[in-house]
């Protein structure tokens, strides 16, 4: 999740760079007294305008299920937000607000933009209007309005694009950590049954569909083998090969995995030579 900043830098170089003095501000109050009063037109304009387009008219049928009052008067708040200047931590919170919303809802940034040309052209209109015979003054005050309307946009777009980034890198990784299917051959013959049960079932976790694995089965001789081992110190660090009772691992499978959809499958006994070893299949059902 982002750290939108209210320090230097964040809000603050984004205000400088839109130019967003003082004198901007206090044109800001201003617009917001000439807009105001006209507001419920706007946004009526504005969410009508989104209606009658297909790409946002099925996003905001969805949303106004939870009463299109709710969305206009949220909109309403974080305009006035906007137009008293300040740019504080409640202003920031709010666009993070705005910028996650869209992203979760999918809404594309076209639309937003497309929205937005169409508040600011009707927020336009309002102050040319009252100032209709200095059309210097209604300039000035519009710059503010600009000003401020796209910044507004740009927060909210950065909040947007870090969200998806940071929805489409935890996709990645979901990827990343999953498999169709494992084969571990011979990868298990050095674990005491515990670990290689405890391996299996973590593998499992992120395994869709099959895993085939293969462990040393357990016989008189091996096992003898096995504890004498033990019992006189080796030359060599290699790790030694631990024999495992095929039905060990059997119930061990089914006691962690059953639960969750896994069945075992085709068991069976490898020899070649020295070489001996058990494969064993489990599937989820």
């Amino acid at each position: 999740m982002s750290t939108m900043s209210t320090r230097s830098d964040g809000i603050d170089v984004r205000t400088t760079f839109m130019r967003l003095s003082p004198a901007s501000r206090t044109a800001l109050s201003e617009a917001w007294a000439i807009i105001q009063p006209s507001l419920d037109q706007v946004l009526t304009v504005f969410y009508d305008h989104l209606k009658r387009t297909p790409e946002t008219a099925a996003l905001l049928e969805a949303q106004a299920r939870r009463g299109l009052d709710g969305l206009k008067d949220a909109q309403r708040k974080h305009w006035e937000r906007l137009f008293t200047g300040s740019f504080g931590a409640d202003y920031v919170a709010g666009v993070r607000r705005v910028g996650e919303a869209h992203a979760r809802i999918g809404l594309d940034p076209r639309w937003y933009l497309g929205g937005y040309a169409l508040a600011l052209a009707e927020m336009g209109r309002l102050v040319g209007a009252k100032h209709r015979w200095n059309g210097r003054h209604a300039a000035e005050v519009m710059a503010a309005v600009t000003s401020a309307v796209f910044l507004d946009m740009d927060l909210a777009l950065s909040v947007y694009f870090e969200e998806a980034q940071a929805a489409a890198a935890a996709e990645r990784g979901k990827v990343a950590d999953a498999f169709d299917a494992v084969v571990a051959m011979d990868s298990l013959i050095h674990y005491e049954p515990e670990t290689a049960l405890a391996a299996l079932a973590s593998l499992a976790e992120r395994t869709d569909r099959q895993i085939v694995f293969t462990f040393a089965p357990w016989s008189p001789a091996l096992g003898l083998m096995h504890r004498v081992g033990k019992l006189f110190p080796r030359g060599d660090k290699s790790p030694a090969i631990v024999p495992v009772r095929p039905d060990r691992i059997a119930d061990g499978m089914a006691g962690r995995l059953g639960a969750e959809g896994w069945r075992i499958g085709t068991t069976k006994r490898i020899s070649s030579g020295f070489y001996t070893s058990q494969m064993m299949e489990v599937s989820r059902a």
